[in-house]
Formats: C-alpha cells, sequence, structure tokens
C-alpha cells in the first residue's frame, strides 16, 4: 500500500474506487513506545517509530484517495495487542478516522468486542478484562466504518 502511490500517477490513484486490502500488523501495535515495551532481543526505537510510520502512511494514502467508494480492510494481529488500553487505542485509531470518503468502509479485525462488564470466553478475556475498558469499544467509535469481528 505504501509502493501505492509511487507506483500510480496521482490522477489514476484517484479513480480506484474499490479496493480490499489485507495487512499483516502481526507483533506489537504500532502506538508510542511509551504505552508499551517490546519483549527482550528487540530495538524498540527502531521497531515502533517503522511501524508507527508504516501504520500512519497507510491510513493517510487510504484518506487521500478521493475517488475510493468501496474500502475492505483486513487486519492481521495477534495477541501482542492485547496490551491496548483507552489511552492506546485512540492513538491506534487516530490515522484510521481520517478515511472518511468511502460510502462502504468494512474493516475486520479479530478482537472481540470489548464492552465492560462483558463476559467473554476464556482465552479472549485478556482483550478486555486487564486494560481497564470502560464503556463502549472504541473500533465502534470509528467514522463512517462498520467493523466486522472475525
Amino acid at each position: 500500500m505504501e509502493y501505492l502511490p509511487l507506483t500510480l500517477l496521482p490522477q489514476r490513484l484517484s479513480t480506484i474506487r474499490n479496493l480490499r486490502l489485507s495487512f499483516d500488523f502481526t507483533g506489537p501495535p504500532p502506538i508510542n513506545l511509551d504505552l508499551y515495551w517490546p519483549p527482550s532481543g528487540l530495538n524498540p526505537i527502531m521497531t515502533f517509530s517503522k511501524r508507527q510510520k508504516k501504520w500512519q502512511n497507510i491510513w493517510s494514502i487510504l484518506a487521500a484517495m478521493t475517488g475510493l467508494r468501496q474500502l475492505d480492510v483486513y487486519l492481521r494481529i495477534d495477541s501482542e495487542w492485547n496490551i491496548l488500553n483507552l489511552k492506546s487505542a485512540a492513538e491506534l485509531l487516530g490515522p484510521i478516522k481520517q478515511v472518511t470518503r468511502p460510502n462502504n468502509f468494512v474493516l475486520s479485525i479479530p478482537i472481540p468486542a470489548m464492552y465492560e462488564g462483558m463476559l467473554l470466553p476464556h482465552t479472549r478475556v485478556l482483550w478486555a478484562a486487564q486494560n481497564g475498558w470502560k464503556g463502549s469499544d472504541p473500533w465502534d467509535d470509528l467514522p463512517n466504518c462498520k467493523i466486522r469481528r472475525v
């Protein structure tokens, strides 16, 4: 996705109407280093600055696609994302909120809903219980975006 604007002329990029993408963001979430410390052996500054830049670039490119009408994004992540709390989720979702043009925007994520007091299966309890979720799930607050739990 990051190379698409480099391979297409801007006027061609704006003619794309339908786009279906799958992103692999396994490993730590692309959030501020202060909000997470990676496992030993990884260079935290390099790891996070690259991941944050990539995450922000992808969503900026999608937001700039003026002709986009249908956007389907499947986000592949793993259990390292279970460290998300309200503050880190707000930072993570900020770039996605830039994408407002598609009439139909579906974001598929393998994260269960995180409503307060929700009973979760034992394997998914970490997502909500340990991170102090209160009120509604922040993924549901994305404008012009339907969340599909996969």
